[in-house]
């Protein structure tokens, strides 16, 4: 016989039975508690949602800034069409900035990589950011003709890279870091109603002159260490991402100094250079005295930008180095 407990039932059998009835009990009273809340007590109640990560986009951004975002993406996304003259006129008027002397002998071209793209036919490079590239491009060349003289250097130049090549990606790689670092856009897109296109530009042509600067730097650097000059070309990624990693930390100690004025300076240049063009174009009454002029600056001086307006006080754009 087995051990037994009480009323003839074995011991387990009654502890089972106890544990039974108090589970019971418990999922008993728990009912009840929860009627009573919901009748009484669930106004009371505080619902804890779960805690969620702040998005860089939600870091402070005004809706300017992520308008101007939006618009720059819009415009990346415009495919090069040779058949729409807007576009066409764009790469002659690139070709007459760089080369104004030299005859093309034709609209597909093997001459075109003399300029920097990659083969006869430049539409077939601005598959990446569009036509954004291409604006950003024919502006450096029309509005900084000096600093342009200079990047274009020679093929066999161990200091040389293709210069339309270089601007596609250049502009490819400050819109990706705008993108990312969307903490950034309200120190450059400060207001409403901007030139965002125009902006970006100047901040383009700034970066682009800056960087060049840095990339001579690092192929000096290159060479004095005995590598083969004709392979220094090859040195162009790596230096372009090292530059654009310490230019976000010079942009972001200029956000923590809440440096708001950048944004103002790039717009105040951009619209100088624009009646500059149109003066050059169209001739002033003082038979176009300032039709040549060029307007020259940085946004991002050594820590000591003025705010003052760029078309009466143009400060030289310092070398990367400086910074």
């Amino acid at each position: 016989m087995g051990d037994e407990g009480f009323l003839g039932l074995s011991t387990t059998t009654v502890v089972l039975g106890l544990v039974a009835v108090t589970v019971t009990a418990v999922a008993a009273a728990a009912a009840w508690r929860f009627r009573v809340w919901q009748r009484f007590g669930k106004s009371r109640v505080v619902v804890v949602s779960p805690i969620k990560k702040k998005s860089k986009s939600s870091l402070d951004i005004s809706d300017p800034s992520l308008s101007a975002l939006e618009a720059l993406r819009n415009e990346a996304a415009v495919t090069f069409d040779p058949a729409n003259n807007s576009h066409e006129q764009l790469l002659e008027d690139l070709w007459a900035l760089l080369k104004p002397d030299v005859p093309r002998d034709g609209r597909v071209s093997d001459q075109w990589t003399e300029i920097g793209f990659q083969g006869r036919d430049p539409a077939t490079d601005f598959r990446g950011m569009g036509v954004l590239s291409l604006k950003n491009i024919v502006y450096f060349a029309r509005h900084f003709p000096e600093d342009v003289a200079r990047v274009m250097r020679p093929a066999n130049d161990p200091f040389a890279y293709p210069f339309a090549a270089a601007g596609i990606n250049l502009t490819a790689h400050l819109f990706q870091l705008l993108k990312e670092h969307t903490e950034l856009l309200s120190m450059i897109f400060p207001g409403e109603g901007e030139d965002v296109l125009g902006i970006f530009a100047e901040l383009f042509c700034e970066e682009w002159i800056a960087f060049d600067d840095y990339y001579q730097l690092q192929i000096k650097a290159y060479l004095k260490a005995g590598n083969e000059p004709c392979m220094a070309i090859m040195e162009f990624n790596r230096i372009r991402t090292q530059f654009f990693t310490a230019q976000l930390g010079v942009w972001t100690r200029r956000l923590k100094l809440k440096d708001g004025h950048v944004g103002s300076i790039l717009r105040r240049r951009n619209i100088a250079r624009t009646q500059m063009t149109s003066i050059a174009a169209n001739g002033s009454a003082n038979g176009n005295a300032n039709g040549g002029a060029v307007l020259t600056g940085s946004a991002w001086p050594n820590d000591a930008a003025s705010s003052s307006s760029a078309a009466s006080s143009p400060v030289k754009t310092p070398s990367f180095a400086n910074l």
